[in-house]
């Protein structure tokens, strides 16, 4: 079993941080010299000592107390100089603000990041969690992309894929109205081609109008004219 003390996010495994997050554990390591963090995200918490010996194998110290590559090579370097190494204060401790704003950023990160998908969900921001819950959105990035993940879809991508999808829809809807379109359009040109045929069977039967023009225009002849072409009908019998 885990040496490790409750917390409201999680455990320590020695100067080692577990911290639970949306699909597993994030195992954080911070250097008690400088403050430096080194994160490894988790699906499943494995062995206290395979914790350890990747913090180890990435440089780690952690014999005493946490220290960073980076530092063990500055003291080794004031070691060979003489130089003694300067003391500097210790980290202030956060205040009630800065915890309570901390605390508030892993809930709402727990609700709006999908850690699958590499993104926000419901078109949410870093902006808009630090909006939400009164912090920096500096704050909020930081903590995002060291115990949750990057962004890897913004959000004017997700705005043209919504864009693209649609744009799809309307090609597919206007390539369905031209389609019915051009039906009506060859139905018409087929009754055009029966009506001039049906035309012209008429005029080799009866003649063209054209050779009386005055019935054309003066509607009291037109008796005449139908009698005429009939009797032109049946002498070409």
């Amino acid at each position: 079993m885990i040496p490790a003390r409750d917390s409201r996010f999680g455990m320590k495994l020695g100067p080692i941080e577990l911290l639970s997050r949306q699909g597993g554990v994030t195992a954080r390591l911070t250097c008690d010299q400088c403050g430096v963090h080194d994160a490894w995200n988790l699906v499943k918490l494995p062995e206290p000592g395979v914790i350890k010996r990747h913090f180890t194998v990435r440089g780690w110290d952690m014999k005493k107390s946490a220290k960073c590559p980076q530092c063990q090579e500055n003291n080794r370097k004031r070691k060979v100089t003489g130089i003694k190494p300067t003391t500097s204060e210790p980290p202030k401790e956060p205040s009630e603000a800065a915890k309570r704003a901390k605390r508030l950023i892993y809930q709402a990160l727990e609700d709006y990041y999908d850690e699958q998908k590499k993104c926000y969900k419901n078109g949410k921001t870093d902006k808009a969690v630090a909006d939400e819950v009164g912090a920096s959105e500096a704050f909020v990035r930081q903590i995002r992309e060291a115990d949750f993940g990057p962004i890897e879809i913004d959000g004017l991508a997700i705005k043209a894929k919504i864009v693209r999808s649609r744009m799809v829809s309307d090609n597919a809807w206007m390539k369905q109205v031209n389609e019915i379109l051009d039906s009506y359009v060859k139905a018409l040109l087929s009754v055009s081609e029966r009506l001039e045929a049906e035309a012209k069977s008429l005029r080799d039967m009866i003649g063209d109008p054209i050779e009386y023009p005055e019935w054309g225009t003066n509607i009291c002849h037109f008796d005449e004219f139908v009698e005429a072409a009939l009797g032109k009908a049946d002498a070409a019998k």
